[in-house]
């Protein structure tokens, strides 16, 4: 059996409050451009704030202070979630990537 899955939940903490994402498996052509972006972290955000809008499933979380769920929209465009976008990008990004991948010919 093999290690793929077809989706997967991505935790991180923001303001002390847990935001769990659901997120299908990144594309190759994806983890490409983003790699190819440069290494500025505005980049980095602007790659992550447009392609997790496509991969994002389901979001529980963030709530704003009225209690009321934050759309995924606005929580990707919202300065004010940066770190937790670059996390949750971050971890998307490395669940694409097999640990130790098979080396060709092998």
């Amino acid at each position: 059996m093999g290690g793929y899955v077809r989706q997967f939940d991505i935790t991180v903490t923001h303001d002390g409050e847990p935001i769990t994402v659901t997120l299908k498996p990144a594309k190759f052509g994806d983890v490409a451009k983003l790699q190819s972006a440069g290494d500025s972290q505005a980049d980095l955000v602007k790659g992550f704030q447009t392609l997790l809008a496509d991969y994002i499933i389901d979001m529980k979380g963030p709530m704003d202070a009225a209690g009321t769920q934050v759309p995924k929209d606005e929580f990707l465009s919202a300065a004010y979630f940066l770190q937790p976008v670059l996390e949750i990008g971050t971890g998307w990004v490395q669940r694409a990537m097999p640990q130790n991948p098979p080396l060709p010919g092998a």
